[in-house]
């Protein structure tokens, strides 16, 4: 073993194995999914015991490359009934392995090493990894309290057109941003679609977490519904954010000459046609009652976090109490290194994430992305508590 050089072979600058999802720890604030303690099982053991009767025929066959019908057809009512998007045709989505496989597709369509994507400084750490690992040139806009600021967006487009570029695609997080859970206004989204008319790029609108309302009746429209955004936006969202990431069932939606260029890239043999057929099934039934269900029990679990926050770091960490979402988006004082301190507090069974994570430039150490989706309360309580205990015995907080 070990006799061979492996090195001459590669093609691709070595990576990291992202493992962590195989870890578990006692206290689990790093993920980006409902817990255990409030999945549907009675009820997704009805929708698996419905399709395998009613859909056996089918389920003996390789799925077809866009996904099965029935999974496509309750994403169509999805986007309608929630995103007020009533353009998409059945050959307008495409289904994927979970959100992530949608941006890979996006990125392999649309982009060569050395192309300009333009996005947030903070945003989706999956995504991060993606653009990088595609050698982009990643331009990044600050934000405020609403999200991306159009007026530095139009400043920087400008910029970029004088330079002789224009940008493959504006990548947003709108309803509401990962990390920080900013939820963009509709004058926004407007601005944004105008801009990139005007400028003659493409919108990557990222929606995976919109049905976490938690202090909002209604989420804005999304860019993709609005009046001439068919042919300018590319829709990714997912159904792992109601059920589980355990179950990878996402989609794309676009231009049907986009979503066919997408689907030429799509070399898996199709989505599993299990999981999308029990997932339609469940949707059909339940979804609306789901979503108003695990908004109760996360708008609880978020209301602990913040609560425990306060009481085991008071002034020393700042943050902005998410409306809608799964994360909590805490900044410590200047100086904390929520990177280095990682690791340490793994091994006293807390996880979560370091801001830098989110970053392309690996900024913000002082940051830490806090999920309270996936914990219980209790969990929540002990686990900052514990938190906190590690950071002042490592000294990145004071006794």
């Amino acid at each position: 073993m070990g006799s061979i050089d492996y090195s001459r072979f590669w093609t691709v600058p070595e990576r990291p194995v992202p493992t962590w999802q195989e870890e578990v720890f006692q206290y689990d604030f790093g993920g980006a999914n409902p817990g255990p303690d409030v999945m549907p099982i009675e009820e997704l053991a009805e929708a698996a015991r419905a399709v395998i009767h009613e859909e056996k025929e089918i389920i003996a066959r390789y799925p077809p490359t866009y996904g099965p019908v029935r999974t496509r057809e309750i994403i169509l009512h999805k986007m309608a009934a929630h995103r007020g998007m009533t353009w998409p045709t059945i050959t307008e989505v495409l289904t994927t392995n979970g959100s992530a496989q949608g941006i890979t597709l996006c990125l392999e369509t649309l982009t060569n090493p050395g192309d300009t994507i333009i996005t947030d400084r903070f945003f989706y750490q999956g995504a991060v990894r993606a653009f990088i690992a595609r050698e982009l040139r990643i331009v990044t806009i600050d934000r405020d309290e609403d999200g991306m600021r159009m007026d530095l967006l139009e400043q920087k487009l400008d910029e970029l057109k004088s330079e002789g570029v224009t940008p493959k695609f504006i990548y947003t997080i709108p309803s509401p941003q990962n990390p920080d859970g900013s939820i963009m206004p509709p004058d926004r989204r407007a601005k944004m679609l105008a801009l990139a008319q005007e400028y003659d790029t493409l919108i990557l609108e990222d929606d995976c977490y919109v049905d976490q309302m938690l202090d909002v009746d209604e989420m804005p429209p999304a860019i993709a519904s609005l009046d001439g955004a068919q042919e300018r936006v590319i829709y990714i969202a997912t159904f792992s954010k109601i059920l589980s990431p355990g179950v990878r069932v996402a989609w794309v939606a676009g231009d049907e000459r986009l979503i066919e260029r997408m689907a030429a890239y799509k070399q898996d043999v199709g989505n599993d046609y299990l999981s999308g057929l029990i997932v339609a099934k469940f949707m059909e039934d339940h979804m609306d009652a789901r979503i108003s269900h695990l908004n109760d029990r996360m708008r609880h679990k978020r209301n602990t976090m913040i609560a425990a926050l306060g009481e085991n770091f008071g002034p020393l960490v700042s943050m902005t109490v998410p409306k809608a979402g799964m994360f909590v988006w805490a900044e410590f004082p200047q100086g904390t290194d929520m990177q280095a301190l990682e690791p340490i507090t793994q091994e006293r069974g807390v996880r979560y994430l370091g801001g830098h994570q989110f970053s392309p430039t690996g900024e913000g150490s002082q940051r830490a992305r806090l999920n309270y989706s996936f914990p219980t309360p209790q969990e929540i309580q002990d686990g900052i508590g514990l938190l906190a205990n590690v950071m002042r015995e490592e000294g990145s907080l004071p006794d």
